[in-house]
């Protein structure tokens, strides 16, 4: 039998690890109360130059020699594949924007691992859905581009982001820079108290296990949007139904072998969702950390979003997949991107994509229906579509927002712009280059 002396150290032991798992759920859980509207920070400006600059060096690190310049994150794509978006008949005030009446558009989806190198699928990372709904009108709100006629949505299989603010952000990017993966988390120290735990805990968590079908996955914005004027949103889009994917052996290109194989037998289908804000509840649109509750705010869908069978797997369409742009900047004013981390990427992205196809010499634009052209020379000019007949035939008319396809005879070339001259890439002041592997581009 164990002694006085042996029972008090398990008694001793015991009090201790309830004490570090108390010390560990206070550390990780979400701050209380979060700040709910909307307030921008002194000092963001400049860390957002910051980061801008040191994703920049991040791109021409991780570039290889006679390769693309590739995307900081999310660098490994599955596939682009194209798509519809449907907008039903909705309550009224759900009818902002987009969603403002019934309509169906075309699209394009871009599937990708959140890594900013191409990792095998085999390896935990975070999983994205890029939605590029197009022939959206009305002005938009990237600068430079207001007549842009698409509408992004940039979701991830993770729900929440790692750091609260653009200045976190801009910490944890200088600290990746001088060449220390975990030297944000645990601040160069030993002492417990000076690390970043919850940072640290919600970035292991948003590297999840590979998922079993990319079209069986709940993906998330993450952040914060406006839903016209009075409502704040997060949007997450999932699957219609629960089905079984197809059984594929393990491999580095499992989820592009096993999107192939589903889109061979049939349709995907996905649902875009929106989560309310509720007054008065835990759920800020200043920090993307915290997650909204889904018992205080369930999913209302909006959309449905219908992948027909098709062949994806061509090098022409690879080759459109890469040199497509998204940001949830190219946005109406209705779904206005919200909170800090939406402002930095608003002016990471367009710079990041600027930079980009200026040093690859391909065209920026944004895609005309599923023609795989950006630049729009061979791409087919397409008559607007006549006005909705009664509602008794409304199903056999185009829905309102779609273009119908034109006729051979209506069709009529187009005049290429003139391809971007290669530039000289910028010099950082004062940022050393930052490794190729890092967080979820914010």
């Amino acid at each position: 039998m164990a002694g006085p002396r042996s029972r008090r150290c398990f008694w001793l032991l015991l009090l201790a690890l309830a004490a570090g798992a108390v010390g560990f759920w206070r550390a990780v859980r979400d701050p209380w109360p979060a700040q709910q509207g909307i307030a921008v920070p002194e000092g963001e400006q400049q860390d957002t130059a910051r980061v801008v600059a040191a994703t920049v060096a991040l791109v021409d690190r991780q570039h290889v020699p006679g390769r693309s310049f590739a995307r900081s994150t999310f660098v490994k794509a599955h596939a682009c594949v194209r798509a519809s978006f449907e907008v039903p008949e909705l309550e009224q005030r759900l009818r902002q924007g987009l969603f403002a009446r019934p309509g169906r558009y075309d699209a394009w989806i871009r599937f990708s691992n959140g890594s900013a190198s191409a990792f095998s699928d085999e390896r935990r990372d975070t999983h994205g859905l890029a939605l590029k709904v197009m022939g959206v009108a009305g002005e938009k709100l990237l600068p430079g581009e207001p007549g842009a006629d698409t509408q992004d949505f940039l979701l991830s299989d993770s729900p929440r982001f790692t750091v609260a603010s653009v200045a976190e952000y801009a910490e944890l990017v200088l600290a990746r820079a001088r060449g220390g993966r975990f030297g944000y988390f645990f601040g160069d120290s030993f002492l417990p108290w000076r690390w970043r735990a919850r940072a640290g805990w919600l970035a292991f968590r948003a590297r999840s296990a590979t998922p079993a079908s990319l079209l069986q996955t709940q993906y998330n914005s993450g952040t914060a949007f406006r839903l016209g004027p009075d409502e704040l949103v997060k949007f997450a889009a999932r699957p219609c139904q629960a089905k079984r994917p197809p059984r594929i052996d393990p491999t580095d290109d499992m989820l592009r072998r096993r999107l192939k194989d589903e889109l061979t037998r049939g349709d995907g289908c996905l649902e875009l969702t929106v989560q309310l804000q509720i007054p008065g509840s835990n759920m800020p649109v200043e920090d993307p950390t915290v997650l909204w509750s889904e018992r205080e705010s369930p999913y209302l869908p909006v959309a449905r979003i219908t992948i027909p069978k098709q062949v994806f797997d061509t090098p022409e369409q690879d080759r459109f997949c890469e040199d497509l742009s998204f940001t949830p900047w190219h946005a109406l004013p209705a779904h206005e991107p919200v909170g800090g981390l939406n402002r930095l990427r608003k002016a990471v992205y367009l710079e990041l994509s600027r930079y980009r196809h200026v040093r690859n010499g391909t065209p920026r634009g944004e895609p005309r229906g599923f023609c795989l052209d950006l630049t729009r020379a061979t791409c087919p000019v397409a008559v607007p579509a006549a006005p909705l007949a009664a509602a008794a035939s409304s199903a056999a008319q185009p829905r309102a927002g779609v273009r119908r396809a034109a006729a051979p005879e209506e069709l009529k070339p187009r005049t290429a712009p003139p391809t971007p001259t290669p530039a000289a890439p910028p010099t950082p002041e004062g940022v050393p280059p930052v490794p190729p592997e890092g967080e979820r581009e914010p």
